[in-house]
């Protein structure tokens, strides 16, 4: 069999289990955080001017319902971790689904080296359940 026919046969069969779309991507532990990823894609990438919206697309499944003050967070962070700009969407309680796209507003300053991160925050439960973190230069 030829081999490059191998691997697009390959590529094929994994695809569906690629848990994000965008690549370089990491779990929130490196932030101290102990949470199941967040599947979600987004774009544009890379980022547009301050200002923008980018759209990010949720297709989650929560292990825990969601309590009345539960929402998604989307943020862009320096290396250190200190949020530069956020954008949260409250989640209807009760839900342990989450299928979405949720528009994301670019904020005024962006350092050079960020992570833009996607996480799930129970404000009832003070939990992080879902997390994930990507990595980004300017």
């Amino acid at each position: 069999m030829n081999g490059n026919l191998i691997f697009v046969t390959i590529f094929l069969l994994i695809l569906p289990f690629m848990v994000n779309g965008n690549f370089r991507w990491s779990t929130c532990s490196i932030n101290d955080v102990d949470a199941d990823i967040i599947n979600v894609s987004w774009g544009p990438d890379p980022v547009g001017a301050k200002g923008t919206i980018l759209q990010a697309n949720v297709s989650q499944t929560l292990t825990n319902p969601t309590t009345a003050i539960a929402v998604i967070i989307f943020s862009f962070n320096d290396v250190y971790g200190r949020i530069a700009g956020d954008t949260m969407h409250p989640l209807q309680p009760g839900i342990t689904n989450i299928e979405g796209t949720y528009n994301v507003i670019v904020p005024d300053f962006i350092p050079n080296s960020f992570t833009f991160s996607a996480m799930i925050y129970d404000f009832e439960l003070e939990v992080i359940s879902n997390c994930v973190l990507f990595h980004r230069f300017r």
